[in-house]
């Protein structure tokens, strides 16, 4: 059973994981167009100031290729792997920007 479900269960409300990043796919004609040097991922648009991801150093232009071991093609894999965690949780983000490939930890 997923983490929400049991909390839904446990205490009549479900709760969700949140990244604080506003995320769009990136496609092969984007990363042609502005240069990316990753294919597919999910492109962070935004970052919510006051959110998790804010106290990290990932920066709009990011593409998030991976959490944890789950590859990340688009937004929907990021968001159903991100299912997997509770509120709380610290994950692991590989994240592509700049040219460099490199890991980040946001709880």
């Amino acid at each position: 059973m997923r983490p929400e479900t049991l909390a839904l269960i446990e205490s009549g409300e479900a709760t969700h994981p949140y990244l604080g990043v506003s995320l769009t796919n990136l496609t092969p004609e984007i990363a042609q167009q502005f240069g990316f040097e990753v294919e597919a991922g999910a492109l962070v648009m935004g970052v919510d100031p006051n959110g998790p991801a804010a106290k990290t150093d990932i920066q709009p232009g990011a593409v998030i290729t991976a959490l944890g071991s789950q590859e990340v093609a688009d937004m929907g894999d990021l968001l159903a792997a991100l299912r997997d965690y509770r509120p709380g949780d610290t994950v692991q983000l590989t994240i592509v920007e700049g040219g460099q490939q490199r890991k980040v930890e946001v709880k």
